[in-house]
């Protein structure tokens, strides 16, 4: 049973694709899986906060970090991969993709891309999103809409725009009281633990929300189905 690959991006910081990258990390723990872990946001990184001893932090300006992350994730077949792309590398990132044949070469071994795009409101972001889904291929394109960041309502384009991108799936996070926002903000906050044990301890309306991001961004079975 081959690996799966989950690469999370937006052309715009802070639309919370940290947050979805840290569900999908616990969400595989949870499972019993030791996934492989990158943050491109280098030197901080945003997703090695919240994994100190799991997230390796590459930049991708260098090219032997570039050959570390590829080699890496193509090397090693049967673990899963999170990839919490930042903004300023999306470009870097996918055309990497497209002169080294990423895309064909994680086919031939079996593995599924899954590429998670988090669409901003302005024009040019759903743009971007049409322009990746014809690079992707081989893989899986979902759209994200992040109605706790990013409401849609506030969208500078019609939805046409958006069914125009003809994205494998479409996928909504409910928008979030700031409460339950500044619990998933924290380095203490762990979805792995919310599920175990920190449900029975969280307010009953907190509960329901976090309850309704996992069931989004993960319950569907398309998503977090093995190969």
């Amino acid at each position: 049973m081959t690996g799966r690959i989950f690469i999370v991006c937006s052309d715009r910081a802070r639309n919370g694709k940290t947050m979805l990258a840290r569900l999908f990390v616990d969400m595989l723990q949870l499972g019993g899986l030791m996934p492989l872990v990158f943050d491109t946001d280098a030197p901080e990184g945003g997703l090695a906060r919240h994994f100190p001893l799991d997230a390796r932090i590459v930049d991708l300006q260098r090219t032997t970090d570039q050959l570390a992350l590829f080699d890496t994730v193509l090397a090693d077949t049967l673990r899963d991969t999170v990839i919490d792309l930042s903004a300023r590398d999306l470009d870097t990132f996918f055309d990497l993709c497209a002169t080294t044949g990423f895309d064909e070469a994680a086919h031939a071994a079996g593995r599924t891309v899954r590429v998670f795009y988090i669409l901003d409101r302005a024009f040019h972001s759903v743009v971007t999103a049409a322009r990746l889904r014809r690079l992707v291929q081989r893989g899986s394109f979902i759209l994200i809409r992040n109605e706790a960041i990013a409401p849609q309502r506030d969208a500078a384009y019609p939805e046409s725009e958006v069914r125009a991108v003809n994205a494998d799936r479409i996928v909504t996070i409910p928008e979030l009281t700031d409460a339950t926002m500044r619990d998933i903000e924290s380095t203490a906050f762990s979805w792995k633990e919310f599920v175990l044990r920190g449900h029975k301890f969280t307010p009953v309306l907190r509960r329901h929300e976090l309850f309704r991001i996992i069931e989004a961004a993960w319950g569907d079975r398309e998503i977090a189905a093995r190969d």
